[in-house]
């Protein structure tokens, strides 16, 4: 999910509060298969915000939520 996709999402939540718990930053090794694993178990509280490379690899962003009635 890209930046872009957590402004639709945090619009999608707008009658409830979201906050964010924790943010976890990672490096992953696609040859691995890795991206395709991180891709499909994401739990439901958290949300891919970030995906980035550099010259040492790959790198996912994802934040996890909490949200609760206003």
């Amino acid at each position: 999910m890209g930046r872009k996709d957590f402004a639709s999402y945090e619009k999608e939540v707008k009658s409830k509060i979201v906050e964010i718990t924790h943010t976890v930053r990672f490096r992953i090794n696609t040859l691995a298969g890795d991206a395709r694993n991180i891709i499909n178990h994401v739990p439901t509280n958290a949300k891919i915000i970030n995906w980035s490379s550099d010259d040492s690899g790959e790198f996912v962003e994802i934040v996890f939520l909490e949200e609760r009635e206003e």
